[in-house]
């Protein structure tokens, strides 16, 4: 799991680094708006965004919008992080669905209770049943026949990759290009994204422990999040 603190104070970014690393989260730390953007759209697997609000060149704010109109990254979890406690900054991030909002200096405790109630919402990151079934041209019944069939190729490549140790890397026989289209067609970015870089870059030193431990991770989000979709009762119910 990956978690980007944008902060450019170098001190504050590095007790962020220090908390999170001692709660065992795997953190990137940026300084600016700009290469917040570009580090969550190179990694398919980020699962949080640290930001200030007051950054050199693009502002905090700035940033939560431009990713807030981008599909594949709309739903990702934010926690604003800054010493600007004023009211109205806190209202205008609310506007962008970003709710959880600490100030600086950021104890341990809250940091950590905070991020936890952020990456819950992990479990809505994935587009609506309604959007898929739209674009796919399928009825009710017939999006639950793919969210099972998906659930089976999950079940199967989550089996496949805990009968390898993570130190050996990726199992050889792993369905990267299916689990990619699938990925696709189910509107799932970052499980597509993250397939898809692991399959080109086969034997280019991408099946190592790190790759198996970010697949994992992510196919296990993506599984509890659309286990919850289809236990949930159905709309014509």
């Amino acid at each position: 799991m990956s978690i980007i603190i944008a902060e450019d104070n170098r001190v504050a970014a590095k007790l962020l680094e220090m908390q999170l690393a001692a709660l065992g989260f795997r953190t990137t730390t940026v300084a600016s708006g700009g290469e917040v953007l570009e580090v969550v759209r190179s990694c398919a697997d980020v699962e949080l965004l640290i930001t200030d609000l007051e950054m050199p060149g693009m502002s905090g704010v700035d940033v939560i919008r431009t990713l807030r109109h981008d599909p594949r990254w709309c739903r990702l979890p934010i926690v604003v992080a800054t010493g600007n406690a004023d009211v109205q900054h806190a209202r205008q991030v609310a506007s962008l669905q970003v709710h959880h909002y600490l100030v600086k200096p950021v104890h341990r405790a809250q940091l950590e209770s905070t991020v936890r109630a952020a990456l819950a919402e992990r479990a809505v990151a994935l587009v609506s049943p309604q959007e898929v079934m739209q674009r796919l041209s399928v009825d009710e019944a017939g999006y639950r026949v793919l969210l099972e069939s998906f659930l089976s190729l999950v079940d199967d490549a989550l089996q496949r990759l805990g009968e390898v140790p993570m130190a050996d890397g990726l199992p050889p026989d792993l369905p990267l290009r299916e689990l990619e289209e699938a990925a696709e067609l189910l509107n799932i970015g970052r499980l597509q994204a993250l397939a898809a870089r692991l399959r080109k870059a086969d034997g280019r030193g991408a099946h190592d422990a790190d790759a198996h431990e970010r697949l994992g991770t992510l196919l296990h989000m993506v599984s509890g999040s659309l286990r919850a979709t289809a236990d949930a009762p159905s709309s014509a119910g």
